[in-house]
């Protein structure tokens, strides 16, 4: 099955596609294609969908409404292919299971601005490891659910997210954790970041909604590997106009500890000299609470603002 014209459009709702492989711009000229997998009576049969799209450009794969996607392996782009700006959006109920690697974007030079979005309700569970590759790739983790199951096959916890690790055709990748209360737990995966690739919270303008769970943290993970990584935080204007008080609000729970060595350490300074220029009075902050949690969290201190307003970065 495969989509490769101009501004085509498929959509399957409740309904039944059976292909041995799917692709969506197989072609250079093919741009604008959007398929639509939908409904949760979708049957999808499909021995391969790696990658879903190919040398096109601003085409759309979108799961919905419930519909069940799984797949052994899935990618964005892949080998030989150089595909950009195209986009994988999961929300509404839907869910992409993939039982091995899973990869948005590729590591050839044209391969960029890909971007994977689990958005309000969508789920993205993973049993392999993760990575980002290219230029601009984005993977935005926004009111959805991303999980990944431990490897079974042996006693070590061997995966990983990596973002950015080829130097010669990978930077500037951005996880983004989004929305009043995403969700990633990932805690026997450890988080890499190389070639100045991006860790970045958008706050919402009211805060997280945790009132449910007391120790939540968007981000429950292992460890941060944080080679050439850099971390953005933006909304935070927005927040503190609408704080009526100062508060902490957890970011990160880790099972590993963060910032003890001296390279760790000295990204914690950069971030907090950062946030006293723009923010003045917000830090970020750990607190060591094995007993309780069974890792750290990483907390960002918000003074409050009420009633001042302020320009959102």
């Amino acid at each position: 099955f495969t989509l490769n014209g101009s501004n085509c459009e498929a959509v399957f709702s409740n309904a039944t596609l059976k292909a041995g492989t799917v692709r969506i711009g197989t072609l250079a000229g093919a741009t604008n294609d959007l398929l639509r997998l939908s409904g949760k009576n979708l049957a999808f049969r499909a021995e391969d969908l790696n990658p879903a799209f190919g040398v096109g450009h601003h085409n759309r794969l979108v799961l919905d409404d419930g519909a069940v996607l799984t797949n052994a392996n899935f990618s964005l782009s892949d080998s030989g292919i150089a595909g950009h700006h195209n986009t994988v959006s999961v929300s509404d109920g839907a869910e992409l299971v993939v039982s091995s690697a899973f990869k948005c974007g590729k590591a050839l030079a044209g391969d960029t601005d890909n971007a994977f979005v689990l958005g309000a309700g969508g789920r993205l569970t993973v049993s392999g490891n993760v990575s980002l590759s290219g230029t601009n790739s984005y993977f935005a983790v926004s009111n959805g659910v991303f999980t990944m199951l431990r490897d079974t096959s042996t006693s070590l916890d061997t995966y990983t997210v990596d973002f950015g690790m080829d130097k010669n055709y990978s930077s500037n990748n951005v996880f983004a954790v989004q929305g009043n209360h995403p969700v990633v737990r990932i805690p026997k995966t450890s988080l890499r970041f190389d070639n100045h690739s991006i860790l970045r919270f958008d706050l919402p303008p009211n805060g997280y909604d945790d009132r449910s769970d007391p120790n939540y943290a968007p981000l429950d993970i292992q460890q941060i590997m944080n080679y050439t990584m850099d971390y953005e935080i933006t909304g935070l204007d927005e927040l503190q106009k609408n704080l009526q008080k100062s508060c902490d609000i957890p970011l990160i729970r880790m099972s590993y500890r963060m910032w003890d060595g001296d390279s760790a350490k000295n990204a914690l300074k950069r971030i907090n000299a950062k946030l006293a220029e723009t923010n003045p009075g917000c830090s970020m902050w750990k607190q060591d609470n094995r007993k309780t949690t069974g890792g750290e969290i990483i907390f960002l201190h918000v003074k409050a603002h009420p009633g001042l307003m302020l320009i959102v970065r």
